[in-house]
């Protein structure tokens, strides 16, 4: 489960009841990743602003692009 998940639960967020929880061991802190598209390897490195001039290329040819996360409170989301 994403880190999130329990702790968005006990505070009733993403439309879950508030219920008390007991987190008694946490084995990781899950991996993240930013996975984009294979003709941007190379383009982006670790710098997420160059990421910018392909959004707005995109945007000129009417072809906006689309940037989704899993459940909200996940670390995605951070």
């Amino acid at each position: 489960m994403l880190i999130g998940m329990p702790l968005a639960s006990t505070m009733g967020l993403a439309g879950s009841p508030k219920k008390a929880m007991v987190i008694p061991w946490l084995l990781n802190r899950n991996g993240q990743a930013i996975t984009l598209k294979s003709e941007w390897r190379g383009k982006v490195g670790a710098d997420p602003k160059a990421i910018k001039p392909l959004v707005d290329q995109a945007n000129k040819l009417g072809e906006p692009l689309s940037f989704a996360q899993t459940f909200p409170p996940g670390t995605h989301a951070m």
